[in-house]
């Protein structure tokens, strides 16, 4: 049965299956066992047989039958590596594939930023803990700087191919795939992606190709900002689930020329305020809206008419008149309102202002009001008063992080200042606070003295848990890196 299951004959594995499940517990060959024998022994090429004094033999050293399947897989990955020439890839290589099928999965951002409690949440219960302890590849939430976290970021250390073999199967990804294959998350699917903008002729064609895309940390989602040559920009959330999402709208951010233009040319047509809406796919009110906004001046007939814009018997006078006429009314407006700004005047005949800015800006410019001088308004800060406050509160969060029983905080005037609320005023005006300044330069620490409070930290919880004290432990519980300058 054996031999027949590693030939990949699909009988004999049904076969096994079956006596399996009646016998409960398959017997497969005995697992390699540890001995007493030293691997650095003075003689390396002393050859050395197992018995029974050398070998250390556990109680149960078969394999259960439902852990068969995994270490076959892992098994099938070995000999795939084994037998073929791969392409060399560096290290950042297999992070990036890693962090993209994992951002396709939710397990992290499109920042790439990774949940690492649920991934190995995760990881854990689709192996289970036994079978990672078998290949001596268990990871707990407990210890930050576990080889699966370490394999997600950015690297800074090879690491085992079992390692790599267990991850690429979690995340199903083939061997191929992961070496030959580069995985990009497409939240939105491939471009060219589909202008919705109702006013231009291209509508609902795809052939928008400036896509933007960022994370929204509240909802958890991507959100994609999709931008046409027309000047059409909208946005969505993301991901794309079925096709129909192509054809949502969550926020129009630029309308654009385009959809302005066929904007004016509705209006002209003298349609109801509800069909212009319907046909530019808005609402009543952006029509309003835009209107007023290009100087489209409405006023509405029976609540849904659109009488002719304010300037349309304009439209085949020789354009000096045009401008002339305009002119006077601007002067006009500003003799009548001499203490209005150019802004006020503005809201007052929108359409003239519309007409002249687009027409006329130089002498618009040259011939209304002058922005008015800011009034300023003089709050002194009594630096030695707020000295004195900053310092009471910081004396009291450094206190409280010194004497805090749990894990420990580095000092920082950074960390300080987010506790107390302050960090804006001391990462830009320390200096006028000389007290404060003083009390830090003597509390703050560098990352040699943050070690040294970790260690006494952890060395006295290992004392407390009745643990016995070893560099091993001391490390882990303290959470620092060997071997670099980080902690």
């Amino acid at each position: 049965l054996i031999l027949g299951m590693l030939c990949g004959d699909s009988f004999f594995f049904a076969t096994m299956e079956f006596y399996a499940a009646i016998l409960g517990t398959f017997i497969l060959p005995k697992t390699l066992q540890n001995s007493t024998v030293l691997i650095s022994a003075v003689n390396k090429h002393e050859y050395v047989y197992a018995s029974e004094e050398n070998c250390i033999l556990k109680e149960s050293t078969e394999i259960q039958y439902q852990l068969l399947e995994k270490h076959l897989v892992l098994a099938r990955g070995a000999k795939y590596l084994l037998n073929n020439t791969v392409d060399q890839r560096p290290l950042e290589w297999f992070q990036k594939q890693y962090l993209n099928r994992l951002i396709s999965r939710g397990m992290a951002n499109v920042n790439g930023r990774v949940q690492q409690e649920k991934l190995i949440t995760e990881f854990v219960n689709y192996y289970g803990e036994e079978f990672l302890n078998n290949v001596n590849s268990m990871v707990s939430n407990n210890y930050e700087f576990n080889w699966l976290s370490s394999l997600v970021r950015k690297p800074r250390k090879s690491m085992h191919p079992i390692r790599h073999l267990l991850l690429t199967e979690f995340l199903g990804m083939t061997i191929d795939e992961l070496f030959k294959e580069e995985y990009q998350y497409k939240p939105f699917g491939e471009g060219p992606w589909l202008c919705l903008n109702a006013g231009a002729e291209h509508y609902k064609q795809p052939v928008i190709t400036d896509l933007k895309i960022r994370y929204d940390s509240k909802k958890k989602k991507p959100i994609g900002t999709f931008k046409c040559s027309c000047g059409f920009v909208y946005a969505r959330q993301g991901p794309d689930m079925v096709k129909e999402d192509r054809y949502k709208i969550g926020r129009i951010k630029e309308f654009g020329k385009v959809w302005e233009t066929k904007l004016g040319e509705l209006i002209i047509q003298n349609l109801s305020l509800r069909e212009i809406a319907k046909r530019l796919n808005v609402d009543p009110m952006t029509v309003k809206k835009y209107a007023n906004k290009l100087g489209l001046i409405m006023v509405t007939q029976e609540a849904t008419r659109i009488p002719p814009v304010e300037i349309r018997d304009t439209k085949n006078k020789p354009i000096e008149n045009v401008r002339a006429t305009n002119r006077e009314k601007w002067l006009e407006l500003i003799g009548n309102y001499p203490d209005k700004s150019k802004t006020e005047l503005r809201q007052l005949n929108k359409g003239l202002y519309a007409w002249l800015y687009r027409n006329d800006k130089k002498w618009l410019n040259i011939n209304s009001p002058s922005k008015k001088p800011a009034l300023v308004e003089n709050n002194r800060v009594n630096w030695g008063e707020r000295d004195k406050e900053i310092l009471l509160k910081v004396k009291e969060t450094v206190e409280e992080m010194l004497s805090y029983e749990g894990k420990p905080e580095r000092i920082t005037v950074s960390r300080v200042g987010k506790k107390i609320g302050k960090l804006g005023l001391l990462e830009k005006h320390l200096n006028k606070l000389p007290q404060t300044k003083e009390f830090f330069g003597n509390y703050v620490e560098n990352l040699q003295d943050f070690r040294t409070r970790k260690i006494n930290w952890a060395i006295k919880e290992l004392i407390a848990e009745g643990k016995e004290l070893k560099e091993w432990r001391i490390v882990r519980k303290a959470r620092l890196r060997l071997n670099t300058h980080r902690s």
